[in-house]
């Protein structure tokens, strides 16, 4: 009677070592030499290590950024020197297209003092009025006699007598001073000018 329930403990432990076998190694292949299989063959999942290199690699420079530099402020122009034999431009006045609001230079009171020089010698203010030459020719004539009238109004509110004023004319775009073809050009072509006229 011993012997046979032995046996039967026996049996029913084989076959339970036998089903987890089956179920270990054929259904979820984890054991035997497939298991070493499958850890080698997984793919690790950390980045591959750089190689390294037999010399130290050197510290890359640091990048630096240039300084955001300004072009430098044009030069004023210098003032012009009184010669009676010629006529001497002192005042230049830039308008915007197809403007007349007159807006005074920087240096105005130095070039006004040139002019109260001249006037002081006898010399008399021509007023110029210039366009770049776009637009009709109608308007071209009107806007720069605007500019001329505008320069004539401003000197007089800055003291300058109105005897001194001998002309205010519109030259139109007879006598560029940059070319049209450019707006730059164009720009300082829209002026209005106080000249010194020689002494007669």
């Amino acid at each position: 009677m011993n012997r046979a329930l032995t046996l039967t403990i026996a049996a029913a432990a084989l076959w339970m070592l036998g089903g987890t076998w089956y179920y270990d190694c054929k259904i979820k292949r984890v054991c035997g030499p497939e298991t070493a299989a499958v850890v080698v063959t997984e793919p690790a999942e950390t980045a591959p290590a750089a190689p390294e290199s037999a010399e130290p690699r050197a510290a890359e420079p640091a990048t630096v950024t240039p300084a955001l530099t300004l072009p430098p402020a044009p030069a004023p122009s210098p003032l012009p020197t009184l010669e009676t034999s010629g006529p001497t431009l002192v005042l230049t006045v830039s308008f915007d297209a197809r403007s007349a609001a007159l807006q005074p230079p920087a240096d105005a009171a130095a070039r006004l003092e040139v002019l109260r020089q001249g006037i002081a010698q006898g010399r008399k203010v021509l007023v110029l009025g210039h366009s770049d030459g776009l637009g009709a020719r109608a308007r071209i004539s009107v806007v720069s006699q605007q500019r001329a009238d505008a320069l004539r109004d401003w000197l007089l509110a800055q003291g300058i007598p109105a005897t001194a004023i001998a002309a205010v004319e519109s030259r139109e775009d007879r006598e560029p001073i940059a070319s049209n073809s450019r707006a730059e050009g164009r720009s300082q072509n829209r002026r209005a000018e106080a000249v010194l006229a020689p002494l007669s």
